[in-house]
């Protein structure tokens, strides 16, 4: 897991002196619209877990409409279970569905739970956190303290 210099740039700039870190949302729209301004020939694309673009079709996302006509592609990884379809939306999202080996059973939402209830890297849920996502990126998110509140 790693930050790039865009995104913590992004971060900064939106973190009033007054607020916690933990507080801060960074929209999607606002990563696109920046990488655009600054090098407008770029293509991006975004790969969501069935989950998370979820989320995008219940309107939870801001700017949809903008990242619709921004975007290159949206690839979407189902997740265990899931055999829902993922329409076109009248705004223009059209999902690329991707079947890939190897995630099954791993959910970001339920990565976010389990470090809620960690206790310390001894505990089982600390060892389950390490399951769910591996050995380093556990250990770069419970030093940074990230997810926690």
């Amino acid at each position: 897991l790693s930050i790039s210099p865009l995104e913590s740039e992004i971060f900064t700039s939106l973190l009033p002196s007054s607020s916690a870190p933990s507080s801060i949302r960074v929209p999607t729209s606002l990563v696109v619209s920046t990488v655009l301004s600054r090098s407008p020939s770029s293509e991006i694309s975004l790969c969501l877990g069935s989950d998370t673009y979820s989320d995008v079709l219940s309107s939870k996302w801001s700017d949809t409409s903008y990242l619709s006509s921004s975007l290159k592609s949206v690839y979407v990884v189902p997740r265990d279970g899931d055999v829902g379809a993922y329409p076109e939306r009248s705004d223009g999202f059209d999902p690329v569905v991707l079947g890939v080996k190897g995630v099954e059973g791993v959910s970001s939402t339920r990565a976010r739970e389990v470090v809620k209830e960690v206790g310390g890297k001894g505990d089982g849920r600390y060892r389950e956190l390490e399951g769910l996502v591996g050995e380093e990126v556990a250990e770069y998110v419970w030093e940074e303290g990230l997810f926690r509140d």
